[in-house]
This record gives structure tokens, sequence and C-alpha cells, in this order.
């Protein structure tokens, strides 16, 4: 966000709405914009899943620094995301290209930024991605390893856990490459979940 501020915006550039043709139209970039704002904060979840290892007495309820660290949580997403939008949008406006503003600054700023601050830049998200990806996938690991111990009576060696995620890993790669188009659908995906989202945190607090 900071590169994209920092260098001189494109030519022609326009804050104006884009042309619409129906008000069916306009209702559906608006709740489009909402999944993907509810997709966008689905980090929390994460953090209940984390928590739940925490003991729970009457005098000291686990839901009171679990809600504690939703809202934490909460503030992080949006003050990671909400500067990059509002920064992204002054800098590129109605050309801000598909594929958000990773791609704008290379599109945009190709020649004007050093290439290793830039090879850097493209670097952090590969990080973000992977580190984020074993984060995101505990649930599934762990029912993974529960259905295993389950089924077997025994418990998981270090060869079963690595054979779930590496099984588990080819799967989504597989899945990303032959379904490109699967970044169109964060707005229907963010709207599905939100719901199963509200009633698993406050099932949860309460």
């Amino acid at each position: 966000m900071v590169l994209s501020v920092s260098q001189e915006r494109p030519p022609s550039i326009s804050y104006q709405p884009l042309p619409s043709s129906s008000f069916c139209f306009v209702a559906f970039l608006i709740l489009n914009a909402f999944g993907i704002i509810a997709f966008a904060f689905r980090g929390h979840n994460l953090a209940l899943e984390i928590q739940t290892i925490m003991a729970s007495i009457f005098k000291h309820p686990a839901h009171v620094p679990m809600w504690r660290g939703a809202k934490v949580a909460y503030l992080l997403i949006a003050m990671c995301l909400f500067p990059i939008a509002i920064g992204g949008f002054w800098a590129y406006g109605n050309l801000m290209p598909q594929g958000g503003i990773l791609n704008a600054i290379y599109i945009y700023h190709n020649h004007d930024i050093p290439r290793g601050l830039l090879a850097i830049t493209f670097l952090l998200v590969v990080f973000n991605c992977l580190s984020s990806f074993q984060i995101y996938s505990m649930p599934i690991f762990d029912s993974f390893e529960a259905g295993y111990t389950s089924r077997t009576n025994q418990p998981y060696s270090i060869w079963v856990r690595s054979g779930f995620r590496v099984f588990y890993g080819f799967i989504s790669f597989f899945i990303g490459v032959a379904l490109p188009f699967l970044s169109s659908l964060a707005g229907i995906l963010g709207g599905l979940t939100l719901p199963v989202s509200v009633y698993v945190n406050f099932s949860n607090f309460y």
C-alpha cells in the first residue's frame, strides 16, 4: 500500500462510480462487496479454534478471554485490510486491475520500483500464504487425525501427520490450479459462511 501511494497515480484515473445498467446490478455489486468483507474477516474463527484448549471454570469462564481475543483479531484484520483498500482506491481508482493491488503495482510501477523491493513485496505475500495455509488448515488436520485415531485405535505417528498434511496440500493445490476462478466466488463464499461463523462464535461465548 505504501508503494502504491508513494508513486505517481496513473493518468486518466477516475473515482466516479462505474456505469451500471440496472438497480439489480448495483445491488449485486454491493452485496458482493459485503460478502468479500465477510470473507476477509474469516481469520477470527481460528483464534477461537486455538483458544478451545483454555480451561474454563465458574470463576474464570473461558468465553471472556476468547471474546477479547476475537475482538483483537477483528481489530488487527481491519488495521491491515482497510488501509490497503483505501490507499489502493486512492492510488488507482477505476484503473484497479483484476487481481488486486499486487497486480496494480506490477502493471503500473514495474519500471519505477527497484527490482529488489518488488521481489521482497511478492516474497512477503508468498510467505504469508504459506504460513496462513498451515494455520487455516488446523481444523482439517485435527479432523484427519481424530478420524485416524478412532478407526485404528492407536496414536498417529509423525509420518501419518506428515502424510495427512502432504495429501491435503496436494488436494488444495489441485483445486487451486484446476479451478482458477475461485477468487471470483469470494463474495458468495463469505455470504454463505457468515451465518455459520456468527452461530459458532455465539455458541462458544454463551
